[in-house]
């Protein structure tokens, strides 16, 4: 078992990490606020 799944975390694409630092870095609401946009 990888150390990813055995912590129900999974791997990002560059391009979503990518929208998520923009959208931090041009002030589209807090860490906590981005993490419920983008998660699926």
């Amino acid at each position: 078992m990888s150390f990813l799944s055995a912590y129900g975390m999974k791997a990002y694409s560059i391009d979503l990490r990518q929208k998520v630092i923009n959208a931090y870095h041009n002030r589209e609401g807090s860490q906590r606020e981005l993490a419920k946009r983008f998660s699926s």
